[in-house]
């Protein structure tokens, strides 16, 4: 890539997926998605509270939270009314996105899809809506002329399918038709127009994990084994793989790819009826009950009698009437906190249909967020952390429903999105990042494109994958992990190749097989040692960061092996781990052979082992999980600027 051109962004937004899918259980099959992970940087992205897919695109986009948008879902409140209300569109946004501060710098954009930008809105480049955009709307396009270029190209454009349906075959056929005309837009803009940023999202993922989700995942309450629709999730994530494929095709070296989601899936458990609840406890009071299942906003509420009422949805919206504010106002000012707490304490205990326990969580706006604008419910809930959906309809006579209650549905939304960056000209980089935010992507893009960060954005830029982007050089560095057999050595060598690009593992037992001496008395050790050493230092004289897992029991070797390795890149790390708990471990029975006899010189039994005396890093693998003991490795080298 030319140092001297400025780097072009594509961003492939993929709204609703999870990143253990994508990057686990699917990613295996998906050829275009393997080959970026094999060559990028790559990690789950935590979406925004709540995780919904307005506000959270526009969180990804502005680095600003859902409270200084002001936005909470796809409707609000109006005002303070009991049954008035509006939906989110383009014109709620009032911080700046990235496309607006690209523009300041002449950037030339082309936006796809991204939710929320109907009506279209003025940007410097092209945009076409979103899936908010009404279906028989011609100004879907900035400019306008866009959309008859379209409608020539593709036929009628699709922004959605309709999804709350139990024709699944129908849905199955909208999809691909949607989605197919959707990369033929795309496919067209991205070599005609001129752009430096161009970004679509695909809701179509979104649509099929609704509706498909139960076919698919086996652990759904609702699973069907050997059901005709098992399938239909990989299939479409493999069709999608080849549209981006077909994408990668027509960029050139200087562009990043950089595929997101706003959000994951999980399995919906059923919908809990949240003002069925508030009936019951005696906040919320009808003078008639519904004769069938009937909206709030539609029922025979007595508001003077009223302390609170609720909207469904993914997560729970509660407001109280308060006297002064509400025109029928009931709690006094000066009592709504004390209500407010007493309603969360009562929230928190709310149990599932069988009486098991659910891990409920209550917000508050003006403590979840630095400053909550706008439409602000009075509170936040989230039953089952999200496993349960919010039913906000009245006359079920009962607080649960195994279903949705707007129509068929099979998942809700999770904090679990993905984070992959990708450049076909950047050398091999296969790299697990540390978790980041979903606020951290704005700044990410902008770091990356070589523009100013905004001081007022709330998230930051990732070094790690600043360092890489801008080719920041890195000191080579050897991990000289030293223990008893079976305290986890080579565990942790192989868990930080997740995170460490290129990381070459020299474990002592693969070694010996062909290196000799093949002995194990002291002075083959010693040997053996000085030759891991010399192989080690050798990797590191070509930039290749080393981990050694070897017991190298005696501090004269360690001391041999930082000598010649050198004392700038050598990392004395002790794998601490008793003696019994590693005995415990040891699968291979070495332990027993060596009571036995059948092992001579083993180390910990026959042969002692000297405990280093301060070394640079410490682990105890029988007090700290796996992933905790490869961050702290991390974090050193990090601070020893050793890894950036």
């Amino acid at each position: 890539m030319s140092s001297i051109t400025k780097p072009k962004i594509l961003v492939i937004g993929l709204d609703s997926v999870p990143s253990d899918l994508l990057f686990n259980k699917l990613g295996k099959d998906l050829p275009n998605i393997k080959k970026m992970m094999d060559n990028g940087m790559f990690t789950t992205l935590e979406s925004c509270h709540p995780p919904i897919t307005v506000p959270a695109w526009m969180v990804m986009m502005s680095s600003k939270s859902p409270g200084m948008l002001g936005v909470y879902g796809f409707r609000h409140r109006k005002g303070y009314s009991y049954t008035d209300g509006w939906l989110t569109n383009s014109l709620t946004i009032k911080e700046p996105r990235v496309w607006d501060i690209l523009a300041k710098q002449n950037k030339k954009v082309c936006l796809i899809g991204v939710p929320p930008t109907y009506p279209p809105i003025q940007v410097n480049g092209k945009l076409v809506s979103c899936f908010i955009t009404p279906k028989d709307k011609e100004d879907f396009t900035y400019p306008t002329a866009l959309s008859n270029e379209i409608q020539t190209l593709v036929g009628k454009y699709l922004f959605d399918v309709k999804f709350r349906t139990d024709d699944r075959d129908d849905i199955i056929k909208s999809l691909y038709e949607m989605t197919e005309k959707r990369f033929e837009v795309i496919k067209h803009m991205l070599v005609k127009e001129d752009w430096d940023y161009f970004m679509f999202v695909e809701i179509g993922v979104d649509r099929l994990h609704h509706m498909f989700w139960k076919y698919y995942d086996k652990e759904h309450p609702r699973y069907e084994p050997n059901n005709k629709y098992e399938n239909v999730i990989p299939e479409y994530y493999k069709f999608v793989d080849e549209k981006i494929g077909e994408l990668l095709s027509i960029i050139d070296d200087n562009t990043y790819v950089l595929v997101v989601s706003d959000h994951g899936t999980a399995s919906m458990k059923g919908a809990l009826c949240i003002n069925e609840w508030l009936i019951k406890e005696g906040y919320l009071v009808l003078k008639n009950y519904p004769k069938s299942v009937t909206e709030i906003e539609k029922c025979d509420v007595d508001w003077e009698k009223t302390t609170a009422w609720g909207w469904g949805g993914y997560y729970a919206r509660i407001f109280f009437n308060v006297k002064g504010r509400e025109t029928q106002g009931k709690i006094p000012l000066n009592e709504f906190e004390r209500v407010r707490d007493e309603l969360k304490a009562k929230l928190l205990t709310i149990s599932g249909p069988k009486g098991e326990k659910l891990d409920n969580r209550v917000f508050y706006p003006d403590d979840l967020y630095k400053e909550a604008r706008g439409a602000k419910p009075d509170m936040m809930v989230y039953f089952d952390n999200l496993f349960w959906r919010s039913a906000g309809t009245i006359g079920h006579n009962t607080l649960y429903l195994s279903e949705n209650d707007t129509g068929p549905d099979d998942s809700v939304h999770w904090m679990d999105g993905v984070f992959l960056l990708y450049n076909k000209a950047k050398s091999k980089c296969k790299r697990k990042l540390e978790r980041l935010s979903i606020y951290d992507v704005a700044p990410i893009i902008l770091d990356t494109m070589g523009v100013p960060v905004p001081e007022d954005m709330e998230g930051k830029i990732s070094r790690d994958v600043s360092d890489w982007v801008h080719n920041r050089e890195t000191k080579p560095f050897v991990i000289w992990m030293t223990g008893l057999p079976c305290a986890g050595k080579t565990t942790i060598a192989r868990k930080l190749q997740e995170y460490v690009p290129n990381l070459a593992i020299l474990d002592g037992d693969e070694l010996r097989e062909w290196l000799s001496p093949k002995d194990f008395s002291k002075e083959g050790r010693d040997e053996h040692n000085r030759k891991v050493a010399h192989l080690a230092k050798l990797l590191v004289k070509h930039n290749v960061p080393v981990a050694v897992s070897l017991i190298s029991p005696f501090k004269e070797n360690r001391d041999t092996a930082r000598k010649i390795i050198g004392e700038g890149a050598f990392m004395e790390t002790y794998v601490k781990c008793p003696l019994d708990v590693c005995e415990g471990r040891d699968v291979k029975g070495m332990y027993k052979k060596a009571r036995n006899n059948e092992i001579k010189n083993f180390t910990g039994l026959q042969d002692p082992y000297e405990e280093p005396v301060n070394p640079e890093i410490i682990i105890h693998t029988d007090q700290e999980p796996l992933d905790v003991s490869a961050k702290k490795v991390l974090s050193i080298l990090k601070n020893s600027g050793h890894f950036k």
